[in-house]
């Protein structure tokens, strides 16, 4: 098994009324949802969002 082999594309998309944003990355196939999303800089770029509330 090759390491891209265990590699998956995804995209994170956030979206208010003014703007959309997708955000594309390549993470590991076991990335669970949270680790992707961190991974994908959203948060830091909407400090409002937070995962203990917004599931």
């Amino acid at each position: 098994m090759t390491i891209e082999s265990d590699m998956i594309h995804v995209e994170v998309v956030f979206a208010l009324p003014h703007e959309q944003r997708v955000f594309t990355l390549v993470v590991n196939k076991n990335a669970t949802v949270e680790e992707i999303i961190a991974q994908s800089g959203v948060l830091e770029l909407y400090p409002e969002i937070d995962l203990a509330k917004n599931k």
